[in-house]
């Protein structure tokens, strides 16, 4: 079990640790056992309990507060994806982008040094090669930004592709283990650690997070909100270039000038523009599948297709099947003995539970009406609805919601004008509201009925404590709790 680092025992073995950097407030039981002496007076303290009290608590593993991300992940690491947003970054966004990038580049180096006499790698005022790479770095860069970042937006607005699960670059990522400025050799050292100390690779993350400040396609902006989003991408584009400039710029160069250094790339030489063509390409696919995870990980496009699912979940909602247990089934007859007239060449016929669809306690209510009840030989009470909506012996209605139950047996109950399971005839081969049921030869020789037609419990000691009476209480307390609904 993991224990609060206190200032004592900071584990120094484990160099990969993530910690933040505010010091935390322990609990009253933590606190306890970190200071047992707690409760002593303060003259009987020694100074090292007085000591360690001031000393501020370690700090504790910082996992990423955005719901959803993994724990300890590294705050560049790419969330998972779905097929769709692969091909969508893959194709429109990496290669499609990347061509469109070589061909303009290739135009622009066509119509710069084709009809040019002189053009070298190096010499500037000889049409450089190397600054134009240079230049293209930061030109290419800002309008892949802005228009990248733009129009994924609008895909995003218009539903073409979702967000991510969480924001990236992980922004709530904070600085690992602190490092003693201290104990650096060098003043680089001594520079890098307090930079990494005073989270600012976190802060740096921060200002590249994408928002909808990049988003300036949207026609409902005015014209000063259009103005400013429009400086701030290029703002951002600008920054974000020149860290693509110090990665790819020189490996250009260092590929470019030992081939053609001496060479002069004019007087119609396609050679300077397939440079700059091929460069451009590489740029492109580089730099806008970054830009367009920029956007699609921005926080309040995150932040919007959440709540967009949680709408739709609120306004779709899937209702689970309902589970049945066996004491809201219905007890049924087989259909071959409930065609039996006499009911004594079949046999006994128990009451079995139905295994096929079931039937709600609140459907149960609205066809109580139509059913009969019919006494065997054994003493046994079966059901038998012979004109229901199914056929005789159906066990129920299907599945259904429990609205739907309810608002049925609500309309049951304003239909019917006396009590349920009242017969004024006394004629137990009469349904009371509904239908009629089929005859029943068979006398009430268990005493389940009164002279009204009310189920009542029977006279005999003996038969009260069988299990023909235990039937008849359930029945009696059925017919009470129906009628008081």
């Amino acid at each position: 079990m993991d224990r609060p680092l206190s200032s004592n025992n900071v584990r120094e073995d484990d160099p990969d640790e993530i910690q933040t950097l505010g010091p935390t407030t322990p609990s009253s039981t933590e606190r306890d056992m970190d200071t047992p002496a707690a409760g002593l007076p303060l003259a009987t303290r020694s100074a090292a309990d007085l000591e360690a009290q001031q000393t501020p608590a370690a700090s504790l593993p910082d996992p990423s507060s955005y719901p959803g991300r993994p724990a300890g992940l590294h705050p560049l690491a790419i969330p998972p994806l779905s097929l769709g947003q692969k091909l969508y970054i893959i194709l429109p966004q990496m290669i499609g982008a990347a061509i469109l990038d070589g061909a303009a580049n290739f135009g622009i180096g066509c119509a710069m040094y084709l009809n040019a006499k002189n053009v070298r790698i190096w010499i500037l005022k000889n049409n450089t090669v190397a600054g134009d790479m240079a230049v293209t770095i930061f030109i290419q860069g800002v309008l892949t930004f802005c228009i990248a970042s733009g129009m994924v937006h609008v895909d995003l607005r218009k539903n073409k592709i979702s967000a991510f699960q969480y924001p990236w670059p992980d922004t709530s990522w904070g600085a690992a283990k602190r490092l003693p400025p201290d104990e650096a050799q060098t003043r680089i050292g001594r520079l890098w650690r307090q930079f990494h100390n005073g989270q600012g690779f976190s802060r740096g993350l921060h200002f590249f997070s994408g928002s909808d400040v990049n988003d300036i396609f949207d026609s409902r902006l005015s014209r000063s909100q259009f103005t400013t989003r429009l400086c701030w991408s290029i703002w951002k584009g600008s920054v974000l270039s020149l860290i693509f400039f110090f990665l790819i710029w020189p490996i250009s160069i260092a590929i470019v000038t030992p081939i053609w250094v001496d060479e002069n790339l004019g007087n119609g030489n396609f050679t300077a523009p397939l440079i700059k063509a091929v460069y451009g390409f590489v740029y492109g696919l580089l730099m806008n599948p970054v830009c367009a995870m920029i956007a699609m990980g921005s926080e309040d496009s995150v932040r919007a297709h959440r709540e967009e699912r949680q709408r739709e979940r609120f306004q779709n909602p899937e209702k689970d099947a309902m589970k049945t247990t066996a004491a809201e089934r219905v007890a049924v007859v087989e259909p071959t003995r409930a065609l039996n007239p006499s009911g004594h060449e079949a046999g006994p016929a128990m009451a079995q539970i139905s295994n096929h669809t079931p039937q709600r306690v609140e459907s149960l209510r609205r066809s109580l009406d139509t059913i009969g009840l019919r006494n065997q030989p054994t003493g046994t009470v079966e059901f038998e609805d012979a004109q229901g909506p199914r056929g005789p012996g159906h066990a129920g209605l299907g599945w259904r919601s429990a609205d739907v139950h309810r608002r049925r047996s609500l309309d049951t109950a304003r239909r019917t004008s006396r009590g349920r399971y009242a017969n004024p005839s006394g004629d137990l081969n009469r349904s009371t509201s509904v239908g009629s049921a089929r005859a029943k030869p068979q006398p009430d020789t268990f005493g389940l009925f009164g002279p009204s037609g009310q189920l009542t419990a029977p006279h005999d000691n003996n038969h009260r404590h069988s299990s023909h009476s235990n039937i008849s209480g359930r029945m009696r307390t059925l017919s009470e709790h129906s009628a008081q609904h």
